[in-house]
């Protein structure tokens, strides 16, 4: 196969990944009963059009066999900030369903990491390449605010001491 075919099957495939994660995430949203998971799972699924933009931006490239884009540094704009509020358990009986909703998006966003990497190495065109490492790290960058809050859900008093460095200075 070459790469030409190579990549486009991979970017089909993306495109696919992408999809799916979007839909997870908005289901998961309608779910969500904590108010900053049902946030995260919607801006989660926003991200994931972003990506699906850039992954036929690029795929049409291909086809057309017009130039790739120099150089891709992010693919998403906007950051994804949530802010969390100790007063969201109170009024939720139990955060299992938001944790096991939380614990499934982790391993897609695993899988997503594991999937861009081994197409950034399989790759000879180093504008290619530069792409799925910027969804490597945006992928990347969604594990960590789901295992942010996923502590949060578990131990909201830990996270706003590691967070706000408490210390306790002279004792």
């Amino acid at each position: 196969m070459n790469e030409k075919n190579l990549l486009e099957e991979a970017l089909l495939k993306a495109e696919e990944l992408e999809k799916e994660g979007k839909k997870f995430y908005l289901d998961a949203s309608e779910k969500a009963h904590v108010p900053s998971v049902k946030e995260l799972f919607k801006q989660l699924a926003e991200a994931e059009d972003l990506h699906l933009i850039k992954i036929r931006e690029i795929y049409q490239n291909i086809q057309q066999e017009r130039k790739i884009p120099q150089y891709i540094p992010r693919i998403s704009k906007k950051k994804i900030n949530l802010i969390f509020d100790p007063k969201e358990l109170e009024t939720v009986a139990s955060v299992e369903t938001e944790l096991t909703a939380l614990e499934k998006a982790l391993n897609f966003e695993r899988k997503s990491i594991e999937y861009y990497q081994d197409l950034s190495e399989r790759t000879k065109d180093s504008k290619v390449r530069r792409f799925f490492l910027a969804l490597v790290q945006e992928e990347w960058e969604h594990y960590l605010t789901i295992f942010d809050i996923m502590e949060f859900l578990r131990d909201p008093s830990s996270w706003y001491t590691f967070k706000e460095h408490w210390t306790l200075e002279g004792v």
